[in-house]
Protein backbone atom coordinates (compact mmCIF):
# COMPACT_ATOMS: atom_id res chain seq x y z
CA UNK A 1 0.00 0.00 0.00
CA UNK A 2 1.54 3.46 -0.63
CA UNK A 3 0.70 6.28 1.32
CA UNK A 4 -1.39 9.26 -0.95
CA UNK A 5 -2.44 12.30 -0.60
CA UNK A 6 -6.20 12.01 -1.09
CA UNK A 7 -7.07 15.39 -0.60
CA UNK A 8 -10.03 17.12 -2.33
CA UNK A 9 -9.83 19.35 -5.25
CA UNK A 10 -11.41 22.53 -3.75
CA UNK A 11 -8.86 22.13 -0.58
CA UNK A 12 -5.84 21.85 -3.49
CA UNK A 13 -7.54 24.65 -5.58
CA UNK A 14 -7.92 27.18 -2.71
CA UNK A 15 -11.81 28.21 -3.63
CA UNK A 16 -13.91 26.17 -1.62
CA UNK A 17 -16.97 27.31 0.07
CA UNK A 18 -15.42 28.53 3.26
CA UNK A 19 -16.71 31.76 4.49
CA UNK A 20 -19.58 31.82 1.94
CA UNK A 21 -21.79 32.14 5.29
CA UNK A 22 -20.09 34.77 6.59
CA UNK A 23 -20.98 37.21 3.53
CA UNK A 24 -24.50 35.51 3.80
CA UNK A 25 -25.18 36.46 7.17
CA UNK A 26 -23.53 40.22 6.52
CA UNK A 27 -25.76 40.70 3.18
CA UNK A 28 -29.21 39.56 4.84
CA UNK A 29 -28.47 39.53 8.26
CA UNK A 30 -28.32 44.13 8.58
CA UNK A 31 -31.44 44.81 6.69
CA UNK A 32 -33.06 41.63 8.63
CA UNK A 33 -32.03 43.90 11.85
CA UNK A 34 -32.89 47.30 10.25
CA UNK A 35 -36.76 45.90 9.58
CA UNK A 36 -37.16 44.48 13.27
CA UNK A 37 -35.77 48.21 14.18
CA UNK A 38 -38.27 49.94 12.35
CA UNK A 39 -41.40 47.67 13.78
CA UNK A 40 -40.06 47.82 17.44
CA UNK A 41 -39.27 51.90 17.01
CA UNK A 42 -41.79 52.56 15.06
CA UNK A 43 -44.42 51.60 17.45
CA UNK A 44 -42.48 53.27 20.21
CA UNK A 45 -43.67 56.69 18.02
CA UNK A 46 -46.91 55.14 17.35
CA UNK A 47 -47.46 54.88 21.23
CA UNK A 48 -45.74 57.97 22.09
CA UNK A 49 -48.05 59.88 19.83
CA UNK A 50 -50.86 58.36 21.19
CA UNK A 51 -50.08 59.21 24.82
CA UNK A 52 -48.89 62.72 23.43
CA UNK A 53 -52.81 63.27 22.72
CA UNK A 54 -54.18 61.68 25.95
CA UNK A 55 -51.63 64.36 27.61
CA UNK A 56 -52.89 67.14 25.72
CA UNK A 57 -56.05 66.56 26.11
CA UNK A 58 -56.05 65.92 29.80
CA UNK A 59 -54.14 69.10 30.72
CA UNK A 60 -56.65 71.32 28.38
CA UNK A 61 -59.36 69.89 30.93
CA UNK A 62 -57.65 70.32 33.88
CA UNK A 63 -56.60 73.84 32.80
CA UNK A 64 -60.26 74.10 31.81
CA UNK A 65 -61.75 73.83 35.24
CA UNK A 66 -60.29 76.80 36.35
CA UNK A 67 -62.73 79.24 35.60
CA UNK A 68 -62.91 82.83 36.80
CA UNK A 69 -65.79 82.57 39.84
CA UNK A 70 -66.23 86.05 39.37
CA UNK A 71 -67.92 85.48 36.39
CA UNK A 72 -69.61 82.62 37.01
CA UNK A 73 -70.99 83.97 39.97
CA UNK A 74 -72.37 87.08 37.71
CA UNK A 75 -74.39 85.06 35.60
CA UNK A 76 -72.18 85.36 32.20
CA UNK A 77 -73.60 83.15 29.35
CA UNK A 78 -70.11 81.33 28.83
CA UNK A 79 -67.94 80.85 31.83
CA UNK A 80 -64.45 82.19 31.31
CA UNK A 81 -61.18 80.08 32.34
CA UNK A 82 -58.86 82.22 34.64
CA UNK A 83 -55.87 82.17 32.38
CA UNK A 84 -53.11 82.31 34.92
CA UNK A 85 -54.75 80.01 37.48
CA UNK A 86 -55.18 77.29 34.52
CA UNK A 87 -51.45 77.75 32.86
CA UNK A 88 -50.28 76.66 36.45
CA UNK A 89 -52.94 73.86 36.46
CA UNK A 90 -51.53 72.77 33.02
CA UNK A 91 -47.51 72.97 34.53
CA UNK A 92 -48.46 71.25 37.65
CA UNK A 93 -50.33 68.31 35.87
CA UNK A 94 -47.55 67.75 33.02
CA UNK A 95 -44.77 68.24 35.33
CA UNK A 96 -45.43 64.68 37.36
CA UNK A 97 -45.33 63.44 33.09
CA UNK A 98 -42.02 63.15 30.36
CA UNK A 99 -44.18 66.11 28.38
CA UNK A 100 -42.90 69.37 27.69
CA UNK A 101 -45.09 71.92 27.11
CA UNK A 102 -44.93 73.53 24.12
CA UNK A 103 -48.00 76.47 24.27
CA UNK A 104 -50.76 77.49 26.45
CA UNK A 105 -53.08 78.97 24.06
CA UNK A 106 -56.78 80.56 24.96
CA UNK A 107 -58.11 81.80 21.56
CA UNK A 108 -61.92 82.07 23.48
CA UNK A 109 -62.29 83.36 26.81
CA UNK A 110 -64.36 79.89 27.84
CA UNK A 111 -61.67 77.76 25.69
CA UNK A 112 -58.07 76.46 26.13
CA UNK A 113 -55.64 74.76 23.96
CA UNK A 114 -52.60 72.50 25.29
CA UNK A 115 -49.70 72.02 22.85
CA UNK A 116 -47.28 68.95 24.29
CA UNK A 117 -44.13 67.57 22.90
CA UNK A 118 -42.78 64.13 24.24
CA UNK A 119 -39.45 62.83 23.43
CA UNK A 120 -38.67 58.98 21.76
CA UNK A 121 -35.69 57.01 22.73
CA UNK A 122 -35.71 54.86 19.59
CA UNK A 123 -34.30 51.19 20.41
CA UNK A 124 -32.79 49.65 18.20
CA UNK A 125 -32.22 52.69 15.20
CA UNK A 126 -30.20 55.55 15.85
CA UNK A 127 -31.79 58.44 17.44
CA UNK A 128 -34.69 59.78 18.16
CA UNK A 129 -37.59 61.39 17.94
CA UNK A 130 -39.92 64.25 19.11
CA UNK A 131 -43.96 63.96 18.93
CA UNK A 132 -46.46 67.10 19.43
CA UNK A 133 -50.42 66.81 19.95
CA UNK A 134 -52.66 70.06 20.69
CA UNK A 135 -55.71 69.34 23.03
CA UNK A 136 -58.59 71.60 23.73
CA UNK A 137 -61.46 71.88 26.23
CA UNK A 138 -64.26 74.28 26.22
CA UNK A 139 -65.85 75.40 29.58
CA UNK A 140 -69.68 74.65 29.39
CA UNK A 141 -72.22 75.90 32.10
CA UNK A 142 -74.51 73.35 33.39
Amino acid sequence: MSSQNHSSPTARSGWGDEGSVSIYMVVFFLPLLMAVGLVFDGGAKVEAIGQARDLADNAARVGAQQVATSAYRGGVASVPIDQTDAAQAVDAYLSATQAQVVTIRFPQADRIEVEVEIEVDYLLLPGGATVSATGAATTEQG
